[in-house]
């Protein structure tokens, strides 16, 4: 049964909104930019993408934010620096 753009949106907000509500997470989040970001980029994979597991999170995917984080922190603070 194919079903329009409108309800396939419904289906998909209401799984979102349900991810937020059993996880207890703020509906800020819903503006952050990389909540954003990654709703867009599941959008471009398409179907059959399979989440990371518990232990990719917490592991090589954490270890490689955190080292863009810090990167992108030690940016921000030798520009901070250079402008005093």
């Amino acid at each position: 049964m194919q079903i329009n753009a409108k309800e396939h949106r419904y289906q998909v907000c209401m799984d979102i909104a349900r991810c937020f509500y059993e996880n207890g997470m703020s509906f800020n989040i819903s503006s952050n930019l990389p909540f954003i970001y990654m709703v867009r980029s599941i959008g471009n994979y398409g179907r059959g993408l399979k989440p990371p597991s518990r232990n990719e999170a917490g592991n090589w995917m954490l270890n490689e934010e955190v080292m863009t984080t810090s990167w992108d922190a030690s940016v921000i603070k030798i520009k901070l620096h250079i402008r005093s």
